[in-house]
C-alpha cells in the first residue's frame, strides 16, 4: 500500500513538475539572461520534460508519431522560403516544434494512464502555485534577477497578458475539475486580473467562472450580471476605465496599438491569403509580406511596426502563415471546440475534464490573445489531439 501511495505520488509530481517548467522557464530565462526572445527557454523547457519523462515514462505511440512526422513535414515544406531567408530561426522553431510533439506525445500516454484523483490532485497543486505566483506578483515588486526592466512583471512572468496566457488553461481546467474551493480560486485570479489591469486574463475568468456554474439559471443570472456590470461601468464610469475601453474600440481610427495590433492580425489575415495565392507565407514567416495600412497606422503611432511576426492571435498566425491548409486547421479546432462544448458536463474522468478545459481554454489564443506557436497553451493543445487519438483507437 506504501508503495502504491508513492507511486501516485511520484506521478503527480511529476506532472506537476513538467507543466509548471514548460509554464515558468521560458520567461524566467528571457529576463534572467536578458535574451532577444522567448526561444532557448521554449527549447530547455522541451528538453526538461523530455528528460523527466524519459525516467518515469518510456513509452511511445507509434500513431502519434507517425501523425507528428506528418505535420512536421509539412511545416517543413512550409519553410522551405525562410530557410533561404532565415536559416537559423526556422531550423530553431523546427527543432522546438519536433521536441514540443514528442514531450506531447509522452504526457498524452502518460495522462490516459492516471486516475481522477491523481489528475485531481496535480490540476490542484499547479493552479496554487500559479496563483501564489500571480499574488506575490501583483503584491510585491520583484527588482531583481532584471526584472526591474519589466516593471509590469508578475514574477516569474515578464509581463500580465504572458501570465494570463500560461496559467489562463489551468485556471479553466481547475474550475471544470475542482469541486473544493471553487469560490476562492475564482476570487484569486479575479483579483490578480483586476490588480494587473489585463483584459486577457479577464476574458479567461469569464471562461472559467462560466464553466465552473453547472445550475443553467444560475449561468443564466450570472451572464446577466457580468454583462448589466459590463454596461453600467462603461455608460457611467468610462473614464476611469480607460485602460479596458480603449482596447475594445476596434477600429481604424483607434489610437490604442493593442486595439490596432488585434485589428492588424484580421487585416493581414486577407492580405496574406491574397498576396500568396493561398498557399500561406510558410512556417513563421507572418510579418515578412509588405505592410498593410493598419501596420502602417501603427508605425505612425508608435515608430516600429508592432506584433506583425506574432499576428496577434494564434489562428491568424496559422492562416496567414499556412494559407487554405491553416484555414482547415481553424475549422477543425472550431469543429473540436463546438463538441468540447456540447459534451463538457457529461465528462466523467478528470483526464477528460482537463482536455476540456484545454480546448475549451486555447480559444482566447486562438481568437484573442495570442504569442506564438511555442506557449503552454498550445502544447497542451498538442497533447489534447495527442490524447484524442489515443482514447479512439483505445491505445493503452
Amino acid at each position: 500500500m506504501s508503495n502504491m501511495h508513492s507511486l501516485l505520488n511520484y506521478k503527480i509530481t511529476t506532472l506537476v513538475f513538467v507543466i509548471a517548467t514548460i509554464a515558468i522557464a521560458p520567461s524566467l530565462t528571457y529576463v534572467v539572461l536578458n535574451l532577444s526572445s522567448l526561444g532557448i527557454g521554449n527549447l530547455i523547457s522541451m528538453i526538461i520534460s523530455l528528460f523527466t519523462f524519459s525516467v518515469v515514462y518510456r513509452k511511445l505511440s507509434k500513431v502519434i508519431l507517425f501523425y507528428s512526422v506528418l505535420i512536421l513535414l509539412v511545416t517543413l515544406f512550409f519553410s522551405i522560403g525562410g530557410l533561404l531567408d532565415k536559416p537559423i530561426k526556422i531550423l530553431g522553431s523546427l527543432v522546438a516544434l519536433s521536441l514540443m510533439m514528442l514531450s506531447a506525445n509522452i504526457m498524452s500516454k502518460y495522462l490516459i494512464n492516471m486516475t481522477n484523483g491523481e489528475v485531481y490532485s496535480s490540476i490542484n497543486y499547479l493552479i496554487i502555485l500559479f496563483l501564489a505566483l500571480g499574488i506575490v506578483g501583483v503584491l510585491v515588486p520583484f527588482n531583481f534577477l532584471g526584472y526591474e526592466s519589466f516593471p509590469k512583471s508578475i514574477f516569474t512572468f515578464y509581463e500580465p497578458s504572458h501570465y494570463a496566457i500560461t496559467v489562463g488553461p489551468i485556471f479553466v481546467a481547475s474550475m471544470i475539475i475542482l469541486k473544493k474551493n471553487r469560490s476562492l480560486i475564482c476570487f484569486l485570479f479575479l483579483f490578480i486580473s483586476l490588480s494587473s489591469q489585463n483584459l486577457t486574463m479577464l476574458v479567461y475568468w469569464a471562461i472559467g467562472t462560466w464553466l465552473a456554474i453547472e445550475n443553467k439559471k444560475v449561468k443564466l443570472v450570472f451572464s446577466v450580471i457580468v454583462i448589466s456590470f459590463i454596461a453600467f461601468f462603461y455608460t457611467y464610469f468610462s473614464s476611469s476605465l480607460v485602460y479596458y475601453t480603449d482596447r475594445i474600440d476596434i477600429s481604424e481610427d483607434s489610437s490604442n496599438l493593442s486595439a490596432l495590433v488585434y485589428l492588424q492580425g484580421w487585416h493581414e489575415i486577407s492580405k496574406s491569403l491574397y498576396d500568396s495565392f493561398g498557399f500561406g507565407l510558410g512556417f513563421q514567416q507572418a510579418g515578412s509580406n509588405e505592410p498593410g495600412e493598419i501596420s502602417e497606422r501603427i508605425y505612425e503611432l508608435a515608430g516600429i511596426y508592432k506584433n506583425r511576426q506574432d499576428a496577434a492571435f494564434l489562428s491568424a498566425k496559422i492562416i496567414i502563415e499556412f494559407g487554405v491548409v491553416g484555414l482547415i486547421i481553424i475549422c477543425l479546432f472550431l469543429k473540436s471546440f463546438i463538441t468540447t462544448f456540447k459534451n463538457v458536463y457529461s465528462l466523467d474522468r478528470n483526464v477528460d475534464k482537463f482536455i476540456a478545459g484545454v480546448v475549451l481554454s486555447i480559444f482566447v489564443e486562438m481568437f484573442f490573445r495570442g504569442q506564438g506557436y511555442f506557449t503552454l497553451g498550445t502544447y497542451l493543445l498538442f497533447v489534447s489531439v495527442n490524447y484524442k487519438i489515443l482514447k479512439s483507437r483505445v491505445v493503452l
